[in-house]
């Protein structure tokens, strides 16, 4: 670590080479370079097989379920692509080079292009992938003088090594840039390596879109290796990720962002043998860390460095991380799989059960959800918290809903389902808490979690987002298939729906306890967030009050006015309720206008729709939607990063010229959980969900002291 920092402080040295240390140079003298290129290729060819089987798998799921098979559309790109280098010859060895990255002709001229990149120029050290097509890179990378980082073969042994052009000597740099050059003079670099910091990250591809979507070779070691490099600090979002590859590997389609994974890390740069780049990354964002309950226990089994970090988190936060099954099961299929016929077991309808137990409000709502399609997945694991009719008709009450509103919004009635599945596990109340007294559940609607723990009495305990706690008065009552359903006393609530703005403001004041303070001061709290109102509220966060200047010492007219332009009649759900260019009249009197991008583009690290639609005001200034779709009553409420201004506002209502706008705080964020419970034991992993990711405004962990994650 320390040769690391010392090359950053002196990137690009000139001159003759230092003399390697007297340690690299024992450690190069007693290195096995065949043995460990023999170890290297047949663990190489094993996964090539396993990559196949991969293939297959997917290509017969996607032909059973067209559309259900998460990930399945990639393989036939991956196949075309693999199938014209090698029918062109424009592949180079190794060959053939299906299920790797493909090494290709021209690769050098590739590198150098990359080379004369002003962020390549400015950066100390550079990540790049192991991958013979990138091998040049790593050639200049020496070269120039700066520090390569490479990662350990399939991380199996090991996080990185670290190699600066002072570890070989000046006429061993070729074997340098090998595999086996680096594990020879390289310097491992574990997860405690402090002050580690990556100013460039280079990634071999199979194929690559100009709008920066990546595919690699299927097995998800650049997604592993960035998110781990997210979680120590050692980049950010705004870290460049660079490709070369052929120009036949660019895609002549764009692939749509909402069919992106939310791990998989979008390319700021396209390094062809011809041309640079740089990539539009619409809709896209890049993971925030490491994803665990996208992991699987047979991915952690085969990787030690992975298996290092989740003991170090959890003994850290005193919180089990989720591990994925190996099924990922969607919103939909939980809600199919809840509400489908209840395989009987003994001749006896579980659902019934669900009905004889006063949850027939629940029941009817899954059933709405599309329960009479049935479920064929016999392997969907669900863990189903059903609450009872009081409590439906308490929750109804509170939102100033009734059922048949409720089963009118299709996108709240799923939020609200979704959030009483646990997805991944099916849990008795006895196996919850094999470990520990106190469980952080995923539940089908990321980033939403649950708190399990146990009571004083026995019973279990549900702690939502917004800090109410439910009790699980019937436990085990059915089981379902592979389902078990417990009945709970209360309704869930997550931070993707509320009962009213005060309370959503008190549990989030970082972010919007400006606009509550402005609403209050204006007189027009009652007008704007009432209960029983159905509008569409564009809702700016603290900061984008900050940077506008507004003074809530203005006169209340003054701030109603503004405040007022950010209102219209009627709940939309966007982008579903808009379209592309749709002026909207606001309860001031004057017009907004909306703009889509991309249709169904989605956040790539929380799966959640986000800057699918900007907001621009009277005098053309333009916001994003951070967060869209928020439900507050009967409202939608879309979370902007701009305060809208009407033409002819007020001059009083503004104090000092706007600032410019943020642009990496996201919309809203999880906050912390209670302590946890003193010598607490690791928890056991409930269960995996579909989307959930660390944020990017958390540089350095992916977790807060106590456990919770932040939103987005």
């Amino acid at each position: 670590m320390r040769a690391l920092q010392q090359q950053r402080r002196h990137p690009g040295a000139s001159g003759t080479q230092p003399r390697r240390p007297r340690a690299a140079a024992a450690r190069a003298g007693a290195f096995d370079s065949a043995a460990f290129d023999a170890a290297r290729l047949a663990a190489d060819a094993g996964a090539r097989a396993a990559m196949a089987g991969a293939a297959a798998a997917a290509a017969a799921a996607e032909a059973a379920a067209p559309g259900r098979a998460e990930g399945a559309w990639k393989w036939p790109i991956r196949q075309r692509i693999w199938d014209r280098m090698e029918a062109d010859d424009i592949a180079r060895f190794p060959r053939p080079v299906h299920h790797r990255i493909p090494n290709f002709v021209d690769a050098e001229r590739a590198a150098a292009r990359l080379a004369e990149l002003p962020e390549f120029r400015a950066a100390a050290v550079v990540k790049a992938n192991p991958d013979t097509p990138q091998k040049m890179v790593r050639f200049e990378v020496l070269r120039a003088g700066k520090t390569l980082l490479t990662p350990q073969p399939r991380l199996r042994t090991g996080f990185f090594s670290s190699l600066a052009a002072d570890a070989f000597e000046p006429g061993a740099i070729m074997e340098a840039c090998t595999s086996a050059g680096v594990a020879k003079y390289g310097t491992p670099v574990g997860l405690d390596a402090a002050g580690l910091r990556v100013d460039m990250i280079v990634v071999g591809s199979t194929a690559v879109s100009r709008n920066g979507a990546r595919l690699g070779k299927g097995e998800g070691f650049a997604e592993l290796e960035y998110g781990i490099l997210r979680w120590a600090g050692a980049i950010d979002e705004h870290t460049p990720v660079v490709t070369t590859c052929h120009d036949c590997q660019v895609l002549d389609e764009e692939i749509d962002p909402a069919l992106m994974l939310e791990h998989d890390v979008p390319v700021d740069i396209i390094v062809t043998p011809t041309q640079v780049i740089r990539t539009s990354k619409t809709g896209m964002r890049k993971p925030g860390g490491v994803l665990w309950h996208r992991l699987s226990p047979q991915k952690l089994a085969q990787i030690r460095v992975l298996r290092e970090l989740k003991e170090h988190i959890e003994a850290e936060t005193g919180v089990a991380l989720p591990t994925a099954t190996m099924l990922r099961t969607s919103i939909l299929l939980g809600l199919l799989a809840l509400a489908a016929t209840a395989r009987a077991q003994d001749g006896k309808n579980a659902m019934d059960d669900i009905t004889k137990a006063q949850l027939s409000l629940f029941k009817h709502l899954a059933e709405f959800a599309g329960a009479e399609k049935a479920l064929a997945a016999d392997d969907a694991v669900v863990t189903v918290l059903a609450p009872t009719n009081a409590a439906m008709d308490a929750f109804l009450k509170e939102m100033g809903l009734t059922i048949d509103e409720l089963k009118a919004n299709e996108a709240l009635c799923k939020a609200v389902l979704g959030y009483h599945l646990i997805v991944g596990d099916s849990l008795t109340k006895e196996a919850m808490f094999a470990k520990s007294k106190r469980v952080i559940a995923k539940t089908a609607v990321a980033p939403w979690d649950l708190i399990l723990s146990e009571g004083p009495d026995g019973k279990v305990m549900v702690e939502d987002f917004q800090k109410n706690t439910a009790t699980v008065v019937k436990a085990n009552l059915a089981k379902v298939g592979s389902h078990n359903v417990h009945v709970i006393d209360r309704v869930l609530m997550s931070g993707a729906y509320w009962a009213n703005f005060k309370t959503m403001a008190k549990i989030l004041p970082g972010y919007f306890s400006t606009a509550l303070k402005a609403t209050e001061k204006a007189g027009v709290a009652a007008t704007i967030t009432a209960k029983g109102f159905a509008d569409t509220v564009f809702l700016p966060t603290n900061a984008a009050f900050k940077a506008s200047g507004i003074s809530l010492d203005a006169p209340a007219a003054d701030i109603a006015d503004v405040l007022k332009y950010h209102v219209v009649r009627g709940a939309r759900i966007i982008p579903g309720g808009v379209t592309s260019g749709e002026k909207l009249k606001t309860l001031q009197g004057q017009d907004i206008t909306i703009t889509l991008a991309t249709s169904g583009e989605k956040n790539a690290r929380s799966g959640m729709a986000v800057g699918v639609a900007y907001v621009t005001d009277a005098n053309g200034n333009k916001a994003t939607i951070m967060q869209p779709n928020v439900f507050i009553s009967k409202s939608t409420f879309q979370i902007i990063d701009r305060v809208l201004m009407p033409k002819g506002a007020a001059k009083t209502a503004i104090a000092k010229p706007a600032m410019p706008m943020p642009t990496t705080k996201p919309a809203m964020p999880m906050p912390t959980t209670k302590p946890a419970m003193a010598a607490m034991p690791a928890a056991k992993p409930m269960a995996a969900t579909t989307m959930m990711a660390k944020p990017e405004m958390m540089a350095s962990k992916p977790m807060v002291p106590n456990g919770r994650r932040m939103l987005l």
